[in-house]
């Protein structure tokens, strides 16, 4: 069922200003108390409550069912808490269990568990084709295929405006975009995801020497991992009946881009970077293939230092 929007709400096209939505009474809230380094301590939903020592003990448990497989590698541990505590307020509720508890978490895990594809924007770098590293691809979204997921958007959803549409690709036109795959539970798959395009882009810059060196500027990264503040723009222009609208940046220096065309791409590649990619794209099979994971994770962080000594 839609959503209806708030009637206290009727400016919802004020610029800056997000539209909120009237979700009706809202009930089953889980409240909880994390202690200071961010883990719950205790619980309570409604009229029940795990106080510290009986939630010390459900993560504990958690703490076992991680390590066992499917778990291990699609869910996460606030996944399996949640469901575990769901599981005894349902049981608390109908004064029993209606399913095992590791059956009630089973079901709520096939039911989440999906395959995703994940884009992130990678900042300061230029692209004009595709290429593959490991098991992400840099790419960017096309006016073709743009097109083709509004005309998805305007068949699955012929009610909404196509502006919904537009507003989820916006910022990324024109952006180059790492593209992974990943399973799992939504925010394991993510994380999953942004560890093999962590690794990736760190290959690419094993392999760019040149801009390496450069000290006084950062070079390209994915957007989640991109410390260095973006320069500051303003646009002006004068009273004149000609269009004279300038763009103009303030404070330009800490973001060096990357050119990378085609030819230079094949460069790369011929230059080791194809036998990288194609060792990444399996799990290390020994402990000397993680130190050489690890190895390479390195040379990334060193590369976007911005003190060149720290490079040595």
């Amino acid at each position: 069922m839609e959503p209806k929007k708030s009637e206290e709400n009727q400016d919802e096209d004020l610029i800056g200003i997000p539209v909120l939505f009237n979700l009706g009474k809202v009930e089953n809230i889980k409240r909880s108390r994390p202690d200071g380094y961010g883990n719950t301590i205790e619980a309570y939903k409604n009229d029940f409550d795990l106080d510290i020592q009986n939630y010390r003990k459900l993560r504990d448990i958690t703490n076992q069912i991680i390590e066992i497989e499917p778990y291990a590698d699609y869910a996460t541990v606030n996944f399996i808490e949640e469901h575990l505590f769901d599981w005894i307020i349902e049981t608390h509720k109908e004064n029993r269990a209606k399913n095992e508890p590791l059956n009630y978490l089973q079901d709520a895990f096939e039911k989440d568990l999906k395959e995703y594809n994940f884009y992130f924007r990678i900042h300061a770098l230029g692209i004009n084709s595709t290429f593959k590293i490991g098991q992400v691809e840099f790419t960017f979204f096309t006016d073709d295929l743009l097109l083709d997921y509004s005309k998805k958007f305007k068949e699955q959803y012929p009610e909404k405006p196509e502006k919904e549409c537009e507003l989820i690709f916006k910022d990324y036109i024109s952006k180059p975009i790492a593209k992974v795959s990943s399973k799992g539970i939504q925010n394991k798959a993510k994380r999953n995801a942004q560890r093999e395009v962590n690794l990736a882009i760190d290959c690419l810059k094993c392999f760019l020497v040149d801009e390496s060196v450069n000290s006084s500027s950062k070079i390209m990264d994915v957007e989640y991992r991109f410390t260095e503040t973006f320069p500051n723009s303003f646009i002006y222009d004068t009273n004149s009946d000609k269009f004279d609208f300038n763009l103009q940046f303030e404070r330009t220096d800490g973001i060096a881009p990357i050119s990378l065309n085609k030819e230079k791409i094949e460069r790369l590649f011929n230059s080791g970077l194809n036998e990288v990619s194609e060792f990444i794209s399996s799990p290390p099979a020994n402990e000397f293939s993680k130190i050489i994971i690890n190895t390479i994770s390195s040379i990334g962080n060193y590369s976007s230092e911005r003190n060149l000594h720290e490079r040595e």
